[in-house]
């Protein structure tokens, strides 16, 4: 085993593993209390990318090609020969999208709060702005207490690991050739900015069955919903 993947509560013998995928900055804590939401017969492994949480030594890598090879080897741990689930939030959407463009092996796809690359929707943090606006950003939008982020060692370490996400994101070129031919769910916040019409254009590149749903609340829902995620998971639902 590596420190590529946490497997809140392990279940091996499980037949179906929910596989998911964070947001820029984030960890694997925001998920962990799913491991209790997901049916009997699903595991839920967690990605953790390079340089936080059991990663803090590992630099970040600093292409998109270099994190989707690093997440493309935790996945393949994560479900052990077994189907998969491939669920990303936000970043971590674009990372299940890039890697279902690149491989037909998950069973399917849940993209949430993630905009189409044709959507036009424009990130809102580059790799060079400054620490500040870094804040002002992980105030806004991200899971991250207030006391992380007056706490300066800890202000510090949340800012370096989103700005190195984000430069890893920067780097992201979309293909318009590219497409992806596993089922896929989208989900998005009827608040957030990645709306219905940032989303719309995920028709675009899903060949296979596509299947879109609003959810309350912004970026991250609403903390109910958020708690109670995997409930949304249709392909969770309907073999479970």
């Amino acid at each position: 085993m590596t420190n590529r993947v946490v497997r809140p509560k392990p279940k091996p013998d499980a037949r179906r593993v929910l596989i998911c995928l964070s947001y820029a900055g984030g960890g694997t804590a925001p998920f962990r209390g799913w491991a209790d939401r997901v049916p009997h017969d699903v595991e839920l492994a967690l990605v953790c990318y390079p340089g936080r949480e059991r990663r803090t030594r590992e630099e970040m890598p600093p292409t998109w090609a270099q994190l989707l090879a690093d997440v493309e080897l935790a996945v393949e741990e994560a479900a052990a020969g077994r189907p998969y689930v491939l669920f990303g939030h936000s970043m971590g959407g674009a990372v299940a999208a890039s890697l279902a463009t690149r491989s037909a092996k998950a069973a399917s796809v849940v993209l949430s709060a993630t905009r189409s690359p044709t959507s036009g929707l424009k990130y809102t943090l580059g790799p060079h702005d400054t620490d500040d606006e870094y804040v002002e950003w992980i105030r806004e939008k991200a899971q991250v207490p207030d006391e992380v982020l007056e706490h300066p060692e800890l202000r510090e370490m949340a800012i370096s690991m989103l700005r190195g996400d984000i430069t890893a994101l920067h780097d992201l070129v979309y293909d318009p050739a590219v497409r992806i031919s596993a089922p896929t769910q989208v989900l998005y916040g009827e608040l957030d900015e990645v709306d219905e019409a940032a989303v719309r254009g995920w028709g675009e590149i899903v060949t296979g069955d596509l299947r879109i749903d609003r959810l309350p609340g912004g970026h991250f829902y609403v903390p109910e919903v958020w708690e109670r995620l995997p409930e949304h998971i249709h392909a969770l639902r309907e073999d479970g």
